[in-house]
């Protein structure tokens, strides 16, 4: 893909990229599009605040799942050394 040339060109990929990806990747890119879009708007101190608002958001659902993925990592392993305890057999064997 050869490389966007105006404004509204990079707005469009970001509003694609937006669509395609999970989150927070999609609100990183909707904080773009709206970057983007206050260089042709009247009130771009708006889109500003909003571009903000989902960075925010991103950074908040990458720390959220952060700390989601740390507390069901401590359950998997809690959960296999109770196994353990109870079902020896399952331990693997020392070579």
């Amino acid at each position: 893909m050869s490389r966007p040339q105006t404004l509204i060109d990079l707005m469009i990929r970001a509003g694609e990229k937006a669509r395609t990806l999970p989150p927070p990747e999609r609100y990183l890119w909707i904080a773009v599009w709206w970057h983007l879009h206050s260089r042709e708007t009247a009130k771009p101190e708006e889109c500003l605040e909003f571009a903000r608002a989902q960075l925010r958001l991103a950074k908040d659902m990458a720390s959220l799942w952060a700390r989601l993925e740390g507390i069901s990592r401590s359950a998997i392993h809690s959960l296999h050394a109770a196994i353990e305890a109870v079902h020896p057999t399952h331990r693997k064997q020392d070579r």
